[in-house]
């Protein structure tokens, strides 16, 4: 006797293949996305490499040093000209910070903070290596130090940079393990400067070497700046409440003595015209920073701890030589390339599926 085996119509077929598709498709498009947002959410960004939305450059990946005899911690990245052409004003963005705690969790990143701005030229192809350090002000090897890095424009172009999400930052960090002592140093006194010296004109495109001439004791650092005598006139110095006040440019920070107290300021970008440079001058006691800056204005914020130091500064004039060319234009923007975020496509494909399978089903 044969049992006959029941048959399966044709679209109780279809309705059982789109419910596998279905049950396949939800859960690996969820386990996919899960396991990007796990792999960026535990990422040490200094050691990825970055591109700016542009698709100009790329940075990284990052190598890191920390000498404990200075207490001084050092990020280098390498940054990659990516197009067969030359790039102008790529404006790099450096911050700096140390604080007293082993645990970078509860640092007060404010207090000490640093941010100063560089700005370079990259040939077709060409790469260079760009570096930045930070000491521990409380003259100890103890707490925490860290070095972060950002792209903020590419030939005049805001929108090549790679700011906006932590993932776009070139970052290293740099834990001693050790919390410091609580400082009972004796009254720090402000530093003073007796000159900056530079050339007192050029021709836009030029590099200007700055030296200044520091004294006092436990000296710091020496940060470099200009302000353009347009903005001197509209905003003064030291901007009215409510104004902007980041009028001034940083050229460099030296945090290294040992060679002199220097800076180069590429003028590439920068129209001809009449611009006052200056300097600031820091000395760490303990947790204090004693201070003097190059400002006319002296600081421009009630600081008792810091002083005027008018020596510090100089005028300097860009000036294309007589008969010398025109400037080129600037280059045309290069049409930023598109890029396709993975978790994108990941779940255009898993919803793409799922719908496959309802509409087999139905």
């Amino acid at each position: 006797m044969v049992i006959p085996v029941p048959s399966i119509s044709r679209r109780n077929l279809l309705l059982i293949v789109g419910l596998l598709i279905v049950a396949l498709a939800i859960p690996a498009t969820v386990i996919l996305v899960r396991q990007r947002q796990e792999l960026r959410k535990g990422a040490e960004v200094a050691e990825e490499t970055v591109t700016d939305s542009c698709g100009h450059v790329t940075l990284g990946p990052a190598s890191e040093s920390y000498d404990a005899d200075t207490n001084t911690y050092t990020l280098t990245v390498p940054i990659v000209n990516k197009r067969n052409y030359p790039l102008n004003q790529v404006k790099i963005r450096w911050e700096t910070y140390y604080c007293q705690s082993k645990d970078v969790a509860i640092c007060d990143t404010i207090q000490n903070r640093q941010v100063f701005e560089k700005e370079i030229d990259l040939g077709a192809g060409e790469k260079k290596v760009l570096q930045n350090s930070v000491g521990q002000g409380l003259g100890d090897n103890c707490g925490s130090l860290q070095v972060d890095m950002v792209v903020t424009s590419i030939n005049g172009d805001d929108n090549c940079d790679t700011e906006g999400n932590w993932a776009d930052l070139v970052w290293g960090l740099h834990r001693t393990e050790k919390d410091c002592a609580e400082s009972f140093s004796s009254q720090g006194k402000s530093p003073s400067c007796t000159k900056l010296e530079g050339p007192s004109s050029t021709a836009p495109g030029n590099l200007v070497n700055l030296t200044a001439y520091p004294s006092g004791k436990n000296l710091d650092s020496v940060v470099f700046w200009f302000v353009s005598e347009e903005d001197s006139r509209t905003h003064g110095f030291c901007p009215a409440s409510g104004e902007s006040s980041e009028i001034e440019t940083v050229i460099d920070n030296d945090l290294n003595g040992g060679d002199g107290w220097s800076a180069i300021w590429n003028t590439t970008g920068y129209p001809e015209g009449r611009y006052f440079v200056a300097a600031n001058v820091n000395s760490v006691y303990g947790e204090d920073s004693w201070w003097c800056t190059g400002n006319p204005e002296g600081p421009c914020e009630d600081d008792s701890k810091g002083v005027s130091c008018p020596n510090c500064s100089f005028w300097i004039t860009l000036k294309a030589p007589v008969g010398s060319p025109a400037p080129t234009p600037p280059a045309a923007k290069v049409p930023a390339t598109a890029v396709t975020d993975p978790t994108l496509i990941t779940l255009f494909l898993g919803i793409t599926l799922a719908l496959l399978g309802i509409h087999i089903i139905l």
